[in-house]
C-alpha cells in the first residue's frame, strides 16, 4: 500500500479535527509499519492547517466582513422533508467550525415577546431570546424574511432548524464593532464534524413551543 493510500485510511479511522490527537505510533502502524512517521507528520500537518483556517475565520474582522456580507460558504437552503426549509452542508466543517449567524435585529425581550405575541406561530420561530453579556433579556428578531440591512437576500441563519438530540450545532455569543458601536452577534459553531449533505440542526436549550421565555444563557467567545 503507498503511503497515500495508507493516509487516506488514517483519516477515515481517525479524522483530523481542532482538538484531536494525533493517531497512536500502533495506530499508523496498522496503515502502514514503514510510513508510520510519515503519517503522523501529514495527520499532523492537515490539523496545523485547519487550525489556522479556524483562526482566520475567528478573528473579529472576518466575523464582522461574514455578518456584513451573509456570504458564508458551504450552506444551501433547501425543502426538508416534514420541516419545510431547512439549511443542508455542501462541504465539510470540523468541529469547531464557525458556520454562519443567526442574523437579525437585536431589540430587548420586551419588544420581542410583544411582536411575539401579535405574529404568526410561524414567524415567531425565527425570534432567538437570549441574554446579553450584562444578563439583559435580549432577542434577535429574524421574523422577517427581509432584513433592513439585506433587504434583497433571505439570511441562512433563520432557517436553520431546531432539534433536541442529534444537533450538529451550538451557539456563542461574540460582539463586533460596527462604525464605533458594539452589537451582539449570535454565532452557529459545528459541535462535531458535519458531512456533505447533512443538515445543520441547533438545541435551543428549551422547547421549541417556549421561544418566547426569559431567554438562553450562551457562552460568548473572547
Amino acid at each position: 500500500m503507498d503511503v497515500q493510500a495508507a493516509y487516506d485510511r488514517l483519516v477515515e479511522s481517525h479524522p483530523v479535527t481542532l482538538d484531536g490527537v494525533v493517531p497512536s505510533k500502533a495506530e499508523r502502524k496498522k496503515f502502514s509499519a514503514d510510513d508510520q512517521r510519515v503519517l503522523y507528520e501529514r495527520w499532523l500537518k492537515a490539523q496545523m492547517k485547519l487550525r489556522k483556517q479556524h483562526d482566520t475565520v475567528m478573528d473579529s474582522s472576518q466575523i464582522r466582513k461574514m455578518t456584513r456580507t451573509q456570504k458564508w460558504k458551504g450552506l444551501l437552503v433547501t425543502d426538508v422533508e416534514g420541516k419545510g426549509k431547512g439549511v443542508v452542508a455542501t462541504r465539510r466543517f470540523q468541529v469547531g467550525e464557525v458556520i454562519c449567524d443567526y442574523h437579525g435585529r437585536a431589540i430587548t425581550a420586551k419588544e420581542g415577546k410583544d411582536i411575539h405575541m401579535n405574529t404568526s406561530e410561524e414567524e415567531t420561530g425565527y425570534m432567538f431570546f437570549y441574554k446579553d453579556k450584562t444578563g439583559r433579556c435580549m432577542c434577535m428578531d429574524a421574523h422577517a424574511q427581509y432584513c433592513e440591512c439585506h433587504p434583497e437576500m433571505q439570511t441562512v441563519g433563520r432557517h436553520i432548524n431546531h432539534a433536541g438530540e442529534g444537533a450538529n450545532l451550538k451557539t456563542r455569543l461574540y460582539t463586533v464593532d460596527i462604525d464605533g458601536e458594539e452589537k451582539d452577534v449570535i454565532l452557529f459553531i459545528a459541535s462535531k464534524n458535519i458531512e456533505v449533505n447533512e443538515e445543520l440542526l441547533f438545541d435551543y436549550g428549551v422547547n421549541k413551543s417556549s421561544f418566547g421565555g426569559e431567554g438562553e444563557n450562551l457562552a460568548w467567545l473572547s
